[in-house]
């Protein structure tokens, strides 16, 4: 004992010694990655202020020729007959702090067209305020509608500085020169408004030829992208494919087995809502599975408007399964399809089925010699006042109170004649189909009850031709014979029956 606790506090030692050293390890790790990610982030940091200078250099010198080209040329007529041209020096850069600012001088001309005398000159200088000049304004020409052009060859007061002494932008054009000499001039002109004749547009436009493009592109390495997981609609498995039909509700998954044992044998009745055999829909699906070691029976109803997935058809209900089986597949298609059904649905393997019609059940109820059932709540519905009425006369919608009657059957024993048992189990006017479920179940066990009572299963060899003549089965004789001991051996409370239950185990 003292030997292994010695190991297991080496062991313990050691384990404890590997999480420090892997703890460190990932420490060192993730410091490391750390810095690394932090000195990738400096040197693309680096790169862009590189190249935000470049782009800062190359810009200067264009920046520079435009700030040297901010001049100002109007001329606007006054309101006495005579034109102010307007010549605006700017300085080519702002004042710094330790310089004085520089002066801007405005030339005014004043050309008086009410004579032939030279245009008088006026002098002002204004100073610039602190506040750079980004724009150029385009130059705007104003003059007088007049049909002579006044004399150019007036000479400009000496102690004037005119226009040409500006220096003016190489790409800006020169305004016009001639101006109209006739001195018959109209008797008014509008006040303080000028009549442009001429607009000069610059005809350069001054385009950068350098553009910035970005070098580098970050691009995410990773993408999250939302994974939404939609309700499955095909969910198809082994042996079935795609659905003939768009389903117009979501496919289920297919169930998992329910129970894999030779001893357990399943077996699926089906009742046909015809006569004479015809193919019609299946109006009773009962899942009947016996236990040989247990030596129990369990039924459980499946409501025929029961929506399930029909493999490789669509969504639909569970009722139309063995007459789709049967249009494909012909004779035995439509018992595989209801098999295939219950497994993709419910899990449930089923070994044998048998299916009968009214006038099957009939007959069947006709050699128990009648049914004692027993009713623990009253039912009404419509029933034939004789049963041997042809159908083409109680079908008839005009004769309808001819033929039926509405007939209540009380709490109690009732001894039931065939067309009465088949009422009893197809009746749903007061009731549901949950509660026909019910009753159809109470109808087997009765039926198992008399046939033990009138020693019918040991004369099963005798009445199987006759018994295949009236059920439609793939059981052969020897598999009938092997329930035989157990059919004869089991008791009533043997015998269990299951229902659904709306609202709880299935939707309305």
């Amino acid at each position: 004992m003292r030997l292994l606790f010695r190991w297991l506090r080496r062991g313990l030692t050691l384990l404890f010694i590997v999480a420090v050293i892997g703890g460190a390890a990932y420490f060192a790790f993730d410091w490391t990655t750390g810095i690394i990610d932090e000195v990738e982030f400096r040197r693309e940091q680096a790169q862009r202020d590189v190249k935000r200078q470049e782009t800062a250099t190359a810009l200067a010198p264009t920046i520079e020729v435009e700030s040297q080209q901010l001049v100002s040329h109007e001329v606007v007529g006054a309101g006495d007959g005579s034109f102010v041209e307007f010549v605006t020096e700017t300085p080519a850069s702002e004042p710094t702090a330790t310089e004085p600012p520089v002066e801007s001088t405005v030339s005014i001309q004043t050309t008086d067209l009410s004579d032939d005398t030279s245009p008088a000159a006026l002098h002002v200088t204004q100073r610039p305020t602190n506040t750079a000049m980004d724009t150029e304004e385009p130059t705007v020409i104003a003059q007088a509608a007049t049909d002579t052009p006044v004399p150019t060859d007036t000479a400009a007061p000496t102690n004037t500085r005119t226009a040409t002494a500006t220096e003016r932008p190489t790409d800006t054009p020169e305004p016009p020169t001639a101006f109209p000499t006739n001195t018959q001039l109209p008797t008014a002109f509008p006040t303080n408004t000028p009549f442009p004749t001429d607009t000069l547009t610059p005809t350069d436009t001054l385009t950068p030829t350098d553009t910035l493009t970005p070098t580098v592109t970050f691009t995410p390495t990773a993408t999250f992208t939302a994974t939404v997981t939609p309700p499955p609609t095909l969910v198809i498995e082994g042996t079935y494919i795609t659905p003939i039909y768009t389903p117009f509700a979501p496919i289920p998954l297919s169930a998992e087995l329910v129970e894999d044992s030779d001893d357990i044998v399943n077996f699926v009745l089906l009742g046909s809502d015809t006569t004479e055999s015809a193919l019609g829909q299946t109006d009773v699906i009962i899942i009947v599975s016996v236990n040989k070691e247990a030596e129990t029976v369990a039924m459980w109803h499946l409501p025929r408007d029961l929506l399930v997935y029909i493999p490789n058809h669509t969504m639909d209900r569970i009722n139309r399964a063995f007459t789709l089986g049967q249009q494909a597949n012909g004779p035995g298609g439509g018992a595989e399809l209801m098999k295939e059904t219950i497994l993709y649905n419910f899990g449930i393997e089923i070994d044998f089925y048998a299916r009968v019609d009214f006038s099957d059940f009939q007959e069947i109820i006709t050699q128990l010699g009648g049914l004692t059932i027993s009713v623990d709540c009253p039912i009404t519905d419509w029933r034939l006042i004789d049963p041997s009425t042809p159908p083409e006369l109680y079908k008839d919608p005009e004769r309808i109170d001819e033929f039926w009657e509405e007939y209540t059957l009380g709490v109690g024993v009732h001894e039931l004649s065939p067309y009465m048992a088949l009422w009893y189990a197809r009746s749903r006017v007061t009731t549901s189909d949950f509660d026909r479920g019910r009753r159809q179940t109470d109808i087997l066990r009765a039926m198992w009850r008399q046939a033990r009572e009138n020693g019918l299963f040991s004369q099963v060899t005798t009445l199987w031709p006759q018994a295949i003549e009236i059920i439609d089965t793939d059981m052969e004789l020897e598999d009938v014979l092997s329930f035989v001991p157990l059919a004869i051996s089991m008791d009533l409370s043997d015998i269990e029956r299951f229902n659904l239950r709306s609202g709880v185990h299935v939707n309305d």
